[in-house]
């Protein structure tokens, strides 16, 4: 009889997880992304040239976490400082489709917008956020799932260009590549998701 009613106990159990609401699915990444890994890219007549700029904290991204459920993706992105102008950028690969997100702070204001595929097509989003935290050296990011036709999973990957004022140099960090900003992309995450 025990036996009996600890099987009924566990189905009943089983049944009441699988139907609880907002059970869908999640996914996190954190990341410690090296200090002092910064490029400095330098484009000149005769092509394009990489070096290392340790020194140059307002593009060195230390800490990268995103999370994704059925109602959002949130990114967050850690500096070691931040400049007067700068663009976030962010890669989100879907089971069918690529999206890039982009964050550009100049003129003491921000604006975000996202795009998809290779055109580039600029993608209504009403929920789309940002949000700076200039104290902690914090950028952070809100997307609505739906924005991203709500797929069951999300790869990510970030990284952060700053633009001096004048002249032809940047300066990139990649959150999620300990190689630097040589390579065509981003990093991605592993799926998020389901």
């Amino acid at each position: 009889m025990n036996r009996l009613l600890l099987r009924t106990c566990a189905s009943v159990l089983a049944l009441a997880v699988v139907a609880l609401p907002g059970a869908a699915f999640a996914g996190t990444v954190k990341h410690a992304d090296p200090a002092k890994d910064v490029q400095k890219v330098v484009a000149h007549g005769s092509g394009t040239t990489i070096s290392d700029a340790p020194a140059q904290k307002s593009a060195d991204i230390v800490h990268f976490a995103a999370g994704y459920t059925s109602h959002r993706l949130a990114e967050s992105t850690r500096l070691r400082a931040l400049a007067t102008q700068w663009v976030y950028s962010s890669r989100i690969k879907t089971p069918t489709t690529r999206f890039d997100l982009t964050v550009i702070h100049q003129a003491g204001t921000t604006q975000a917008s996202l795009s998809k595929g290779a055109g580039q097509t600029l993608v209504p989003c009403d929920g789309l956020s940002q949000a700076v935290d200039r104290a902690k050296h914090v950028i952070s990011v809100k997307v609505p799932a739906e924005c991203l036709g709500s797929p069951t999973w999300v790869q990510v990957g970030a990284g952060m260009v700053v633009l001096p004022k004048a002249g032809g140099t940047i300066y990139a960090d990649d959150a999620l590549r300990k190689a630097g900003v040589r390579e065509k992309n981003l990093t991605l995450s592993k799926r998020l998701g389901k």
